[in-house]
């Protein structure tokens, strides 16, 4: 018997299927108001896109402005964490 280095060959794929997440539709928004007054937002959407708002003023709702949050990833319910970073945002 004589081996070789590619002797060795994976037969079937190892890799755990992803559970399904079923999708919270009209999740909640979660909010932070940072040390400066401004509020700081995030929200998921009902086909998984998720969102950053940031508010400079907060008595002036006008003045939100919202920004996808990119990437081939789906989100699913409220977005729960937020990072310590000068620009806060949902992670």
């Amino acid at each position: 018997m004589v081996g070789t280095s590619n002797a060795c060959r994976l037969t079937a794929s190892y890799i755990p299927t992803p559970p399904a997440v079923p999708a919270e539709t009209n999740a909640p928004i979660a909010v932070i108001q940072t040390s400066t007054g401004s509020l700081e937002y995030g929200y998921t959407d009902n086909i998984g896109r998720s969102y950053w708002g940031h508010q400079p003023d907060p008595v002036d709702y006008g003045g939100l402005v919202w920004n996808p949050i990119n990437g081939n990833e789906a989100y699913v319910g409220t977005p729960g964490a937020w990072s310590r970073h000068p620009t806060p945002r949902c992670r």
